[in-house]
């Protein structure tokens, strides 16, 4: 089994690419993946001038992921196409590409979340990027299980900076971490005592 790890985009700073890294780091050393079942893409380069993740950024990154999967397809190799961040760019036009099972983040994210409670919500990075959200859930079915779709206020890219700037064993340190690690919670929190959500997905981190 070998599983294709595909970032949304790749930006000239490398924030995407090294979030993934990382995460699948955190996979392997909790066992819950060996480095041999996964390759980790670069990502289609993408240079956005700015912060804002709408529907303008969704399109434009959405023909990178195409290209990818396009590109996949044709050299084969592997056994499943796994498409990460939560704004799920091209994903019905990659899984009628793809000869091979193609996930979104979001679509895997609200399934489980669906098994495991009957009331689900959303924490976003921005305001533009929840509004995606519920759209996305609208067109996947669960529109009614999904309670709120919340942001925390800080972009990916804001957040990727951090991580790649603060050493990981500093990173409890760090004053502009810790905001959004609080501003996070608060979100979470509020989730489950306002929209009387029993489960919170948080995305884009």
């Amino acid at each position: 089994m070998k599983i294709l790890i595909l970032p949304p985009y790749q930006n000239k700073n490398g924030y995407t690419n090294l979030q993934t890294r990382e995460l699948m780091d955190n996979l392997v050393a909790k066992g819950q993946i060996a480095e041999k079942e996964y390759i980790i893409d670069d990502g289609y380069f993408l240079d956005w001038p700015d912060e804002r993740r709408d529907s303008e950024f969704l399109a434009n990154i959405s023909l990178g992921i195409i290209k990818k999967v396009k590109a996949c397809h044709q050299s084969g190799g592997v056994d499943a196409i796994v498409c990460m961040g939560s704004m799920e760019p091209a994903f019905y036009p990659a899984r009628e590409i793809c000869d091979v099972p193609y996930l979104g983040a979001l679509h895997s994210a609200l399934h489980i979340a669906s098994l495991v409670g009957d009331r689900c919500s959303v924490v976003e990075a921005t305001d533009p990027q929840a509004i995606l959200v519920r759209r996305h859930a609208k067109m996947y079915g669960f529109d009614e299980k999904l309670v709120s779709a919340r942001q925390a206020g800080f972009s990916s890219t804001q957040m990727g900076k951090h991580l790649a700037e603060v050493p990981r064993d500093k990173r409890m340190d760090s004053p502009e971490i810790a905001r959004i690690i609080e501003r996070i919670v608060d979100q979470c929190a509020a989730a489950v005592e306002q929209d009387s959500a029993d489960a919170v997905i948080p995305v884009s981190y």
